[in-house]
């Protein structure tokens, strides 16, 4: 390190307090002894860090609430924001709006740490897009139930007609995590036969629904997101634990 690394622009020589700020706040001291494989791999730790702060930031400037906003107009603006979305992105929200927990994910998924369990329990409503339009995953059903989450809803862009569609899972006060209103292993087997189970009877209605001649990758998918949401309906119908939902909106909607 050298003399001028250890004074600030007055001159007055650091204390080590500050020089610790210093160093964290991003500024490398020059070090005689550190080999260029070092520095190197410094400087790209230094860059993954700086890239995934702005990546974050980013996220939580689409997720934060404008001020005075409810949480009905913070998740109508953050809906119409995220539904187009090629990757999953995720914000939890208490029910004053606060923003409890912004997540970029994959493709398909998002993933939560042991330590957001606790908050999404306590949040009003998760709320997180579909890149294909498609209903609630088993995975959002399982994250549900293990969390117990209140409102889980996901937003997308319907394929070919490009509506913005919203998916709903609501569970009622009764249902908190407990072994006796949980969702049981029985009903989570029905669900995974809708999503896997039923796959010969789905591929057949879904050609009866829609002529070989009209099968395109964006037909194919609307009618199979019509087939997947038709069955979780008829689950959630049997079981008074929630409430599921489907809301066909267009684009511009706020």
């Amino acid at each position: 390190m050298t003399l001028a690394d250890a004074v600030d622009a007055d001159g007055r020589v650091l204390n080590l307090p500050q020089l610790r700020a210093k160093v964290l706040g991003g500024q490398v001291f020059a070090e005689e002894n550190v080999s260029p494989s070092r520095l190197a791999a410094r400087e790209m730790i230094q860059k993954k860090q700086a890239k995934f702060a702005a990546k974050h930031a980013a996220i939580m400037a689409i997720g934060a609430p404008k001020p005075g906003a409810s949480l009905a107009d913070t998740l109508r603006e953050v809906e119409s924001q995220i539904s187009g979305n090629r990757s999953e992105i995720g914000f939890a929200y208490a029910e004053d709006g606060t923003l409890l927990i912004a997540r970029q994910g994959k493709k398909n998924a998002i993933e939560f740490s042991s330590e957001d369990g606790g908050v999404l329990q306590r949040s009003a409503v998760f709320t997180h897009n579909h890149p294909n339009g498609s209903p609630l995953s088993l995975d959002d059903f399982v994250a549900a139930n293990t969390f117990s989450m209140r409102r889980v809803r996901a937003v997308g862009l319907e394929p070919e007609t490009g509506r913005r569609v919203t998916y709903e899972l609501v569970r009622h006060e009764a249902s908190k995590v407990a072994s006796n209103t949980n969702l049981d292993a029985t009903f989570m087997r029905e669900l995974k036969a809708v999503y896997s189970g039923d796959r010969p009877e789905m591929i057949k209605e879904l050609n009866r629904r829609l002529p070989q001649a009209q099968q395109t990758k964006q037909s194919i998918q609307r009618v199979w997101n019509d087939l997947i949401h038709e069955r979780l309906e008829k689950l959630a119908a049997k079981d008074t634990r929630f409430t599921y939902t489907r809301k066909h909106e267009r684009r511009n909607d706020r």
